[in-house]
Parts: structure tokens; sequence; C-alpha cells
């Protein structure tokens, strides 16, 4: 749960991330996804084989350590990105809160470990996953195909996509792979590639089915109205 929710920001719950990276691409987006399951298989795998070593580098170093704080501020402030749009607000009290919540966060994570946050995401990405479902069976229409986009700009697109979703929490899924044995590294990244790819698939379906989505800034929260907020 913690894996797939460095994956599940504003960007992918809000459905942008997908109809720019697959849907565009019409019904050759349905090759896409199940290539991207691979790539997610695979980087996640890698990852988690490597976490001790990397981890053992950060531990060791005051530099990694800020380098990693810093990292992690650019993962979490880009995950975070649709807040301010669906607050719908210009408060600075809630601009200074924020920030301050962000900092704060990333370096207790980097010095206390990753217990409390995976422990939290346990129950948040399960349900955060469940109203996603919800919303996208409320909008799911007759598919409508159309392509807009070559083969290759497509390929080369889904390997953008898992590479810019995994390269900032890369470190964050390092940490929990130290301690895990071969068996359950395959498992998780297995698992989590699955439900990632099955997301995928799902909300694609969605914004394809709709006509105009891909004019949406945020296909999901405008083709809801704003209940889903």
């Amino acid at each position: 749960m913690l894996i797939i929710g460095t994956v599940i920001g504003s960007g992918f719950a809000s459905g942008k991330e997908i109809a720019v990276f697959f849907s565009r691409f019409g019904w050759l987006s349905y090759i896409f996804i199940p290539f991207s399951f691979l790539l997610f298989f695979g980087v996640f795998y890698w990852i988690l084989s490597h976490g001790k070593s990397g981890i053992e580098k950060i531990s060791s170093s005051n530099f990694y350590l800020i380098l990693y704080v810093i990292v992690s501020l650019v993962f979490t402030s880009s995950m975070f990105a649709g807040t301010k749009t669906t607050i719908m607000t210009h408060n600075t009290f809630i601009d200074v809160f924020l920030i301050l919540s962000l900092i704060l966060g990333c370096v207790f994570v980097a010095k206390k470990g990753l217990k409390v946050l995976t422990n939290i995401n346990s129950y948040l990405i399960p349900f955060t996953i469940l109203i996603l479902i919800l919303c996208l069976v409320k909008n799911k229409g007759e598919i409508t195909a159309f392509q807009n986009g070559s083969f290759f700009s497509g390929f080369l697109f889904s390997i953008l996509y898992v590479v810019m979703n995994v390269s900032t929490s890369s470190l964050l899924m390092g940490q929990i792979g130290k301690s895990m044995t071969q068996k359950s590294i395959i498992i998780v990244s297995l698992v989590s590639a699955f439900i990632l790819a099955l997301l995928l698939f799902l909300i694609n379906f969605t914004i394809l089915s709709n006509p105009h989505s891909l004019d949406y800034s945020m296909p999901l929260l405008d083709m809801s109205g704003g209940y889903v907020y």
C-alpha cells in the first residue's frame, strides 16, 4: 500500500496523468498499460532488491540525508499539487500550514523511518482506491474508440510515466526493501504493479468512454461535478 500510495497522487486520482500519458492515444492505450505493468514490476523489484545498499549510503552521510529530504519534498509537493485546486482558497495561513507540514513530515520520516507512514498507508490507500473505483463506476459510459498519436509516441510516454512516478519515490521504496526477503520482494512488486495497472485500465476506460473528457483539466473531478473532492 505504501508503494501504491507513492503513485496515486493528485494527477493520478484526478485522471489528468492517465489522460496525458495513455488516453490521448485512444485504443492504443490498452497496449501500453500492460507494458507499463511490466515496467512497474521490473523497477519495483530492482529498487526493493537494492534498498539496503542505498539506505546505508544515506545513513552514513549528512549530504545524502539532506538530499533525501530535498527529494522527498519535491515528491510530496508534486503529490499534493492538486490540493489547492480542490480546496479552492487562497488563504495564506493554509499555504504556510501545508508547507510546514510537508517539511516537518519529510524530516520526520527521514530521521525516524517509515513505520508510521507504512501503517497510515495500510488504511488510507485502500480507502482512497475504494472512493476512486466508486467514482469510475458512476462515470462509466460506452467506449469511444479514437486515436491521437503514433505507436512510438505512446510507447515512449508509457516509459516516461513509470520513470516519472518512481524516480522521486525510489528512496522511500528502498527503505522498505532493506528488510524484505527475495520472495517478499517478488510478491510485493507483482501485487503493487498489478493493482496500479488495473487502476490505470479502469481510469483509462472511464476517460475514453466520456466524450470531450480529454479537454478537461482534471477529467475525473470535472466529470464528477465536484462530489469526489
